[in-house]
């Protein structure tokens, strides 16, 4: 099941680069879904409609990214990725009366950029996902905050949810840098074994073509001999 997860969209055209990409985006795109989760659940348990609504429709969202990237619209994908992430960290610091200790979870999003996107193949893609990334790390400095809506929590929970968003964005940090870490490993591995196999062909067919050339002389050498 976890297997077919990570591989949707990974089709034998792609290179094994690539396809790991693909493989890696699938699965940083399933991470903060246990974020979303816990925030649903906090939602239930102190009453909040809000996180309750904000925290579904970014399940929502993380659904249609990774089913782009399963129909390989591979950049259209890592732009809704992108896109939702920084939006939730953005509203969540612009409605609920937290610190600036929330913003802490840009830096799993922003360290994904580099790994990410293909700069010659993706390069709208990355400058749509940064711009989206940039305009709501910025205006949580600038905006103000509680227009539309402001969920008021009592000093203590507020306190907790500044001590979780640390822990969360240093955690989610942790998950992201250790699945790209295995990813490489992984993608190293099977390059490695893809010119093994390649090595052991060409080998294969240098026999073969010598032992033509052999047939050859001897059959040569024997129409010289008749």
């Amino acid at each position: 099941m976890l297997k077919k997860f990570v591989d949707l969209g990974v089709s034998d055209e792609l290179s094994t680069e690539r396809a790991q990409v693909v493989r890696l985006t699938n699965i940083i795109a399933g991470i903060p879904l246990i974020a979303y989760f816990f925030y649903i659940g906090y939602g239930f348990f102190f009453g909040q409609w809000f996180s309750i609504a904000l925290s579904g429709t970014m399940v929502i969202l993380t659904l249609v990214a990774i089913a782009l990237n399963a129909i390989q619209y591979y950049a259209a994908g890592k732009v809704v990725l992108f896109f939702l992430n920084s939006l939730s960290i953005a509203l969540t610091y612009y409605v609920f009366s937290v610190d600036y200790l929330v913003l802490t979870s840009f830096f799993p999003v922003i360290f994904c950029y580099p790994i990410f996107f293909s700069w010659s193949r993706e390069r709208l893609a990355f400058l749509l996902s940064a711009g989206f990334t940039t305009v709501f790390l910025l205006g949580s400095f600038l905006a103000p905050r509680f227009v539309l809506y402001e969920v008021l929590l009592e000093p203590e929970v507020a306190q907790k949810s500044n001590f979780f968003h640390i822990i969360l964005s240093f955690l989610l940090t942790a998950l992201v840098a250790l699945a790209i870490a295995k990813n490489r490993r992984n993608t190293y591995a099977k390059l490695v074994l893809e010119r093994e196999k390649a090595e052991s062909a060409w080998k294969e067919l240098k026999m073969a073509q010598d032992r033509l050339v052999e047939s050859e002389k001897m059959a040569s050498l024997g129409l010289l001999t008749a």
